[in-house]
């Protein structure tokens, strides 16, 4: 099975899946939240520090994350209110750890400095991030033909080719933050039923935990098989 996440523009995207000669991996719950968690471990893998690493945990974080699958325009937290729901996001995780007794205080110290880093940035870099990709909420239109920029993935195993990008990376940052949250909406568009949206929210919040704990190892299909049978497939 083959999938395409690709930009026009940075305000319309598509999605188009395709079964390639020989490739019987069918379409169901099972392997969508595969994918999901797939494309979203390896998009903060190589996002990495940048900023909108942190903004997109913000975001999966938030009650807006519910809009995103539901409204057409959706409202984003901007790029400070993200890293507060970061801040948020860490004292859960740690609260929930610590009741476990798996965790240790400079564990927390290492995860909160990654709130701390991206609110000492500057007011510019904030600004930047909020009118370049926070405030550029694309929508999900038909496809026609294979944009210039996009992500063509395949599985099984789980591969992704990053197409259009060039040296620089330009637009990048953009479009791997949106290729999750706009795969999630489209996801949700195809099965519009709370238990799926319920799903697909955990897997992001479990994928936004594993970044958050520096936990998304080189080879991130086994992480994506452990966290989708954390939620019962």
């Amino acid at each position: 099975m083959d999938v395409s996440i690709g930009f026009y523009s940075d305000k319309k995207v598509y999605i188009n899946f395709t079964h390639g000669f020989g490739n019987d991996y069918p379409r169901n719950r099972a392997n969508d939240l595969f994918l999901l968690s797939c494309l979203a471990l390896r998009q903060f893998q190589i996002l990495d520090t940048h900023l909108a690493a942190k903004s997109l945990v913000g975001v999966i974080s938030s009650d807006q994350i519910r809009e995103i699958a539901k409204d057409s325009t959706p409202t984003l937290p901007n790029s400070k209110e993200s890293l507060i729901l970061v801040g948020k996001f860490v004292d859960q995780i740690y609260k929930d750890l610590n009741a476990k007794g798996s965790v240790e205080v400079s564990d927390l110290e290492s995860w909160v400095k990654k709130v701390i880093d991206g609110l000492s940035y500057d007011d510019g870099i904030h600004d930047a991030m909020d009118d370049m990709i926070l405030m550029k909420v694309p929508e999900i239109v038909k496809y026609r033909r294979k944009a210039k920029r996009r992500f063509d993935i395949s599985i099984p195993p789980f591969r992704m080719k990053l197409l259009g990008f060039g040296k620089l990376g330009r637009f990048a940052n953009h479009h791997m933050f949106y290729s999750v949250l706009m795969f999630f909406r489209y996801l949700y568009q195809q099965d519009p039923t709370p238990d799926f949206l319920e799903e697909m929210l955990k897997i992001l919040r479990y994928c936004a935990r594993s970044y958050i704990t520096d936990s998304i190892p080189f080879d991130t299909i086994g992480l994506a098989n452990l966290i989708k049978e954390k939620i019962g497939y």
